[in-house]
């Protein structure tokens, strides 16, 4: 029995020691050797920047945690194929990365990160960052030291490198101005933009700015001259007349119009100088030609007046007569002519319009200008052959105020985006009169020579002015304390018809003379 006990005793024992040496043997299997963990790469988890990261700047951040089941022993870096460059860190199996890339080029950049940990195994990451061309801008127009023969000038420039409108600022002399068309500085993009400008030496700073930060700026110096001349004042009234209105005036300062009684009762009148002659029984004076003949109207239609007698027009009841040409044809409001040709004619209404008609002027040819689908058109001349032409214009509304016998047209324009400005367009010419007259120019007067007329705003002021051959001078006038409420007319000597007031007094017609 003790034999057969020390066997089992025995067995147990080899049993015990297959059964650890079975145990152990799975265990090998089933797990790494510290050998083979040591084979494994450090692994690589970049925060910042992203892939195709794009930037102005001339260097990156790279952001980033490193971990390996050792430790992590060296990282470095390499720029577009450049001499690696190593990261300063402490080893250890987690290590937070936080350096500085540069110098990028302009245009596509490679980043090649490498980690390798204390056995050698080591791993590669590779980042694509876009440096992007900083702002930039470069003035096309004023030239360094040109002379501006205004309140205001066209700055033109070439922008680029910003992502948004707001990006551009223009300083005169040191003062910001608002930009009223940024999105004229398109990226790239040849634009212009009225500034206003002071009398003498003028310092224009553009300055650009992009979405990091980045500026740019170029700075012109500008010499502006305005020239200004004194006009007498004629004032333009009637006996009994409480206030009176102009409307025209011809080549021999004769001007037209109306004038108020103590009850609001209107009567046509005619000027030469101060002395005025009423109209017998018609109301209102619309128009004068150089012949001297009046188109103006009555309680029971249209009239002529010519050699002090009214002959009356064949046009029915009508009272809307504006203008009267060379031939005494007669443009009515109605968007109709009455061509006279030698003898009194029909009515002839205008094409055929493709909208609400707008007409303002007729020429000494018979041509008309006006708006054919008002208020969403530009100004269209109508030929009295039939035809039809478009002005050329810059503005997304635009509207004609007058034409003269050489086809030049006046009117303001309504850009997309900015100022609301008066224009004059020769046809070969447009004329933006913000950027020559001054900021908020109005259009309102053109005479046969090309004299136009009107009023701008400077600092808060309105100002009157004549603006001719790219010139602009200032009208100042002799008598003080008029306020200026509408420009009406000017011939080709320079006078300017207006209507006016003094304090909280009447609007009163007066003759604008230039005193030599």
């Amino acid at each position: 029995m003790q034999a057969g006990s020390t066997f089992a005793k025995k067995l147990r024992t080899v049993s015990a020691f297959s059964s650890l040496a079975f145990a152990l043997g799975l265990a090998a299997c089933s797990e790494p050797t510290a050998s083979d963990r040591d084979k494994q790469a450090p692994q690589v988890a970049v925060s910042s920047p992203a892939n195709a990261f794009s930037t102005a700047d001339s260097a990156v951040v790279v952001d980033a945690v490193v971990t390996d089941s050792g430790r992590v022993a060296k990282v470095t870096y390499s720029l577009n194929d450049g001499a690696p460059q190593q990261v300063s860190l402490t080893a250890a199996p987690s290590v937070a990365l936080h350096f500085e890339v540069k110098p990028l080029r302009v245009g596509s950049n490679t980043i090649v990160l490498r980690v390798e940990d204390a056995k050698g195994n080591a791993a590669e990451m590779r980042l694509e960052v876009t440096r992007r061309a900083g702002p930039a801008v470069r003035v096309i127009s004023p030239a360094e030291g040109d002379t501006a023969w205004g309140h205001a000038i066209a700055l033109r420039a070439v922008v680029s490198g910003i992502t948004y409108h707001d990006a551009v600022q223009v300083r005169v002399n040191g003062t910001p101005q608002p930009v009223q068309n940024p999105l004229l500085f398109s990226d790239s993009v040849a634009a212009g933009e009225a500034v206003d400008l002071k009398p003498g030496a003028n310092t224009l700073v553009v300055q650009v700015t992009d979405a990091e930060g980045h500026t740019a700026e170029q700075t012109i110096h500008v010499v502006a001259v305005v020239p200004s001349v004194n006009y007498a004042v004629t004032v333009l009234s009637a006996a009994g007349a409480v206030s009176s209105l102009a409307a025209d005036i011809n080549n021999a300062g004769t001007v037209v119009g109306r004038w108020f009684g103590a009850h609001g009762e209107s009567h046509a009148i005619v000027w030469q100088g101060a002395a005025g002659t009423t109209l017998g029984s018609l109301v209102s004076a619309a128009a004068i030609n150089q012949k001297g003949q009046i188109v103006a109207v009555g309680t029971d239609g249209t009239y002529v007046w010519e050699n002090g007698a009214a002959a009356s027009l064949p046009v029915g009841a009508r009272r809307d007569a504006i203008d009267i040409n060379e031939a005494g044809e007669v443009l009515f409001a109605g968007a109709a002519v009455w061509r006279r040709d030698g003898h009194l004619g029909p009515v002839t209404t205008l094409g055929v319009p493709e909208g609400p008609l707008m007409v303002v002027a007729l020429d000494s040819a018979g041509n008309v200008v006006g708006n054919n689908h008002w208020p969403n058109s530009n100004p269209v001349v109508w030929t009295a052959a039939g035809t039809t032409r478009q002005v050329p214009t810059s503005g997304r509304t635009t509207a004609p105020t007058g034409m003269n016998a050489s086809g030049d047209v006046i009117g303001w324009a309504d850009p997309q985006g900015g100022t609301k400005h008066g224009f004059l367009s020769t046809g070969a010419v447009y004329f933006n009169l913000n950027s020559i007259v001054g900021l908020f120019s109005v259009a309102s007067a053109l005479s046969a020579n090309g004299t136009v007329s009107g009023t701008y705003k400077l600092e808060g002021q309105s100002r009157l002015y004549r603006f001719r051959n790219g010139k602009t001078t200032d009208v100042v006038l002799a008598e003080a304390g008029w306020t200026i409420d509408s420009v009406v007319a000017v011939n080709d000597s320079g006078q300017i018809a207006v209507n006016a007031h003094q304090g909280s007094g009447p609007i009163t017609a007066l003759l604008l003379t230039p005193i030599p």
